[in-house]
């Protein structure tokens, strides 16, 4: 097969094509060239529409500064106010050349003004007059010579306004002949008449130039549309000339450039079954040269395949590195590769002649094989995994292809198997099934394979009619364990709490991990009636209960830890895993409240009560973005009834239910952390309140008082807070007082001692709240920084009645004497009350008998009264409560 009779053909077609191509080509470049002058001609016009564009804009330039200097000099007369003398002077600095001009100088000059009165800002350095830039515009002469008569008539008018001007500085506020000469000066028929001269050359320049940019802009207009005809003209010959070319290189191909390609496309392919025709008077093109060289290739493909029966088992054999092994049609083994060898442990020597039945493994049985073998007849090939047996005896997985090769007659004569040993595919499967369905602490089901089960559980219910059981627990105070211990010890209680789970189940249940502390029991098979079904679940709650509440013995010692755990029946099949899951939360937080280390079932009012939480919890964040939270100040007074100071209490002004106090969500904001922000706020409110009272000298003498949470208290940054808050207000830190109580204090008595000295180093007081409802007040008293005690309440009320009250009350102030602390009873609400207190002792009070917490403004309007005996505050109090 040779190349010279398509060369030859090609040479002769293109000897008529050149003509052609010679023509076309120098339509080309006329096109081209008409192109770029079209182009030009196009930019022409745009050059003059700009031109006239900067004519009109320099010339209404002109008469706007004209009238930005008469509005200027007018408001002067009128108002005297001299700043209008300088943006008068401003605009003729900038028409002069004298100032660089503004950025988007196209409007009345004062307009750029803001309210601050600072000029507008330059849009570059550059400083160059109106007159120049009407020179370097293009004007013809005699629009100039209009423009520069318009200009200086202009100046003249300048003249007389500053004339005007000087009158005006020259008068007093009494002169006021001269104000009203300057105003005739400006408005007579004069000045009008002198406005006039200026505006009539800038009219007549606009004709002129009119006129002329029009003319500009027509001419420029025609030419283009010529040279639009001419392009298109051209156009319409190339594609003539193209449409002659193209028939030529059809005639010469014989067909056309899609059937050309597409057929040497098949050859390429190796594709010769179907003739290429050629039809009649195109025996010399190159489709005819096609059609013979499809015949050659056809006659070398069928030598090809002489030999390729011989070739096919040698490169399906060894062309791999897996193992491989040819059979022949009794399959019997006659020969093996080296990969076979190191995979099965057999040489070539002991496998030659012997059936692969040898490397069986006794795991699959005869109907294993023999539908291997039918699908090789019916189909050629197979493959799948199997277990063989090694020659050491260990069992391994290997994955097999089988392929059958035949002979011209569709008889099979050989057998040809390739394997791999996927032991370690195997291992690494199973690893990423761990990973994808199991946690890798515990090694427990985690929550992607609970809801699996959960799933199948539930649709179980259409089947069978019993009850399941969903258990959710939550360890109890398992981050402190975290956070004192670390997280290392957490896991290994973790890993413990796991096994206990495991062993209080039936194998058939699941004990899973969602993450953190919480874990899912999913009891299954439950008895059909609900009781029963409820009592089997309270006896595995319980069993569970004992089991974790037995001591751990950790790497840092013994621990204790109980659980809370919400439990959930179900039987309906509808009702969706993510729902069960949510009720058992539900019921958990339920025993959460319930003091911990219990169970509750799930029912709606425990559902309601979390979605009413949720939205409050919600509601609270916004509160504190939303300024919705207030402060009520409560006074503190001495025996004389003079105030000593304040205590700041914090409110909430809840757009729907109105002002809330503290107990309805300060828990809450304990429970999620939001006491943190509502902690700061309190502080620098406080504060700023503190600082404001500096002012005034009847309330410069006065106290804040502040209470703190613990999570607030315990921040590493708390005192830093502290200070940037009196800092920033201005107040004195002698006069804050920070409330504590004993239960915060305990919690971490070395940091808090650390952190109560810093406190005191700025001055800060603390007073210690609720002093006496805790557990070990007298103990450990002595070694905290306390300034002052307060007397918790609920000994205060009953002191009338309860003399055990009455005597706690009185030991509690003779012990703060004798410490050096001041002591406060709080709650106070009776005069009775407050005279026991006196006879105690006592010499500092608070409570509702000197006044309900208030709005700061509420006590600025009570300072400005007189002051009235304590039994008169006393009953407005009382009516109010």
């Amino acid at each position: 097969m040779q190349l010279r009779p398509l060369v030859g053909k090609m040479r002769q077609g293109c000897q008529g094509w050149t003509p052609s191509f010679f023509v076309s080509g120098i339509l080309l470049l006329a096109l081209s060239i008409t192109f770029a002058m079209y182009a030009r001609s196009e930019k022409a016009v745009d050059d003059a529409n700009d031109q006239r564009h900067l004519s009109l804009k320099l010339a209404d330039e002109l008469r706007q500064s004209s009238d930005d200097l008469t509005r200027m000099v007018r408001s002067y007369v009128d108002t005297g106010n001299p700043i209008y003398i300088q943006y008068y002077q401003q605009i003729l600095d900038i028409r002069e050349g004298r100032r660089p001009r503004p950025e988007g100088y196209d409007r009345p000059y004062w307009d750029f003004f803001k309210l601050d009165g600072r000029p507008p800002r330059p849009d570059s350095g550059q400083r160059i007059s109106l007159m120049n830039l009407m020179m370097q515009a293009g004007f013809t002469q005699q629009e100039l010579h209009r423009l520069e008569e318009a200009k200086l008539h202009s100046d003249a008018l300048t003249q007389r306004e500053f004339a005007a001007i000087e009158l005006v500085r020259s008068a007093d506020s009494t002169d006021h002949a001269r104000i009203d000469q300057a105003r005739g000066m400006l408005f007579d028929q004069e000045y009008n008449r002198r406005k006039a001269s200026i505006m009539a050359p800038i009219d007549d320049f606009m004709v002129m130039m009119e006129a002329r940019t029009r003319q500009a802009v027509e001419s420029a207009a025609q030419r283009a549309t010529m040279i639009r005809w001419l392009f298109v003209f051209l156009g319409l010959a190339l594609m003539y000339m193209l449409w002659n070319i193209q028939g030529a290189l059809r005639k010469t191909l014989g067909g056309s450039v899609d059937e050309v390609h597409g057929h040497i496309t098949r050859l390429g392919r190796g594709d010769f079954s179907n003739d290429i025709p050629v039809r009649a008077g195109q025996e010399d093109s190159v489709m005819a040269w096609l059609a013979e060289t499809r015949l050659q290739l056809q006659q070398m493909e069928e030598k090809r395949k002489e030999n390729e029966q011989q070739l096919r088992i040698a490169a399906t054999a060894f062309e791999t590195q897996e193992g491989m092994m040819i059979t022949d049609a009794d399959r019997n083994i006659i020969r093996v590769n080296r990969a076979f060898t190191e995979i099965t442990g057999y040489g070539m020597e002991e496998v030659l002649g012997r059936n692969p039945s040898l490397l069986s493994s006794g795991r699959h049985d005869k109907d294993f094989f023999r539908e291997i073998y039918l699908t090789l007849g019916r189909e050629g090939h197979w493959q799948g995994e199997i277990f063989d047996r090694h020659k050491d005896g260990h069992i391994y997985p290997k994955w097999l292809s089988i392929t059958t090769v035949r002979d011209d007659s569709t008889q099979i004569t050989h057998y040809v198997g390739s394997f791999a040993d996927i032991t370690e595919r195997k291992a690494a499967e199973e690893k990423i099934l761990n990973l994808a369905f199991y946690d890798t602490l515990t090694a427990l089901p985690n929550r992607r394979l609970l809801m699996e089960r959960l799933g199948h559980a539930i649709a179980k219910r259409t089947r069978i009619a019993s009850h399941g059981a969903l258990l959710f627990l939550d360890l109890d105070n398992f981050k402190a364990l975290n956070d004192t211990q670390g997280h290392q010890v957490g896991d290994e209680l973790l890993v413990e709490v796991a096994g206990r789970l495991t062993a209080c189940v039936r194998e058939a249940d699941t004990v899973a991990r969602l993450g953190g502390d919480e874990f899912i029991v999913l009891l299954d098979d439950l008895d059909e009636p609900g009781e029963h079904a409820a009592i089997q679940a309270q006896v595995v709650a319980e069993k569970i209960l004992v089991s974790l509440n037995r001591p751990y013995l950790l790497s840092t010692g013994q621990f204790h830890c109980s659980t809370s755990i919400g439990i959930v029946l179900f039987v309906d099949p509808t009702t969706p895993p993510d729902t069960l899951l949510s009720r058992a939360d539900t019921a958990m937080y339920a025993a959460k409240k319930g003091g911990k280390n219990t169970f509750r079932f799930f029912d709606p009012a425990m559902q309601h009560a979390l979605e009413h939480r949720t939205e409050l919890e919600s509601a609270l964040r916004q509160a504190i973005t939303g300024e919705q939270l207030r402060l009520h100040y409560q006074v503190q007074t001495d025996a004389l009834g003079r105030t000593l100071g304040m205590e700041a209490l914090v409110r909430w002004q809840h757009p729907r239910q109105g002002l809330l106090v503290p107990g309805n969500f300060i828990p809450l904001a304990e429970e999620t952390g939001i006491i943190l922000d509502i902690g700061r706020w309190v502080l620098k409110t406080a504060c700023d309140q503190l600082g404001a009272w500096q002012v005034r000298s009847e309330t410069r003498h006065l106290t804040m008082a502040v209470n703190v949470s613990t999570r607030q208290f315990y921040q590493t940054d708390f005192v830093a807070q502290v200070k940037a808050a009196i800092t920033t207000a201005g107040g004195v830190p002698t006069q804050l007082k920070l409330e504590l109580t004993e239960s915060m204090v305990l919690q971490d008595m070395d940091n808090a001692i650390a952190k109560m000295g810093e406190l005191k180093a700025l001055g800060v007081i603390l007073s210690m709240d609720d002093f006496g409802t805790g557990y070990s007040s007298l103990s450990y008293l002595k070694n905290l920084p306390f300034d002052q005690i307060k007397i918790d309440k609920s000994f205060v009320q009953g002191i009338e009645s309860n003399r055990s009250d009455a005597l706690i009350v009185h030991s509690i102030i003779n012990l703060g004497k004798t410490m050096g602390m001041h002591v406060v009873a709080e709650g106070v609400e009776t005069a009775a009350q407050l005279e026991l207190l006196k006879e105690m002792g006592c010499t500092e009070f608070q409570g509702y008998y000197f006044g309900k917490p208030r709005p700061v403004e509420h006590w600025r309007s009570e300072s400005s009264r007189p002051a009235g005996p304590p039994a008169s505050r006393h009953n407005s109090a009382a009516h109010q409560r």
